[in-house]
């Protein structure tokens, strides 16, 4: 099964796009989702996706949810780019995974 981590999770387009996945995913796909606050993420949710938390600026705190994506896709929005970015680089290299990185619309890997 392919794994989506949704990053910034909370956040209205990537609340649209938790809520679209069910519908337009093929079977063989789930959803983990990582926020900085989990609270804000509807009970549902946490019910039906593996759930992590922590700070985008700490590497450290991303390698957990990275570790089993095959797939990631950030919806973090107005935060200092280089900075975060880095950050999911340097996540993505002490992780295990392979995976593909979508920053906007441009992927990244």
């Amino acid at each position: 099964m392919k794994n989506v981590l949704v990053l910034g999770a909370t956040g209205n387009v990537a609340q649209y796009f938790i809520d679209s996945f069910a519908n337009v995913a093929p079977d063989d796909m789930q959803l983990t989702l990582w926020a900085r606050n989990t609270r804000r993420l509807p009970r549902s949710q946490h019910e039906a996706y593996q759930v992590y938390e922590g700070d985008m600026y700490d590497a450290t705190t991303l390698v957990p949810a990275i570790a089993d994506a095959d797939i990631i896709v950030s919806f973090i929005g107005s935060s200092p780019m280089p900075t975060y970015a880095q950050a999911l680089i340097d996540a993505i290299n002490m992780s295990v995974a392979q995976s593909t990185v979508s920053f906007g619309s441009a992927p990244v890997a």
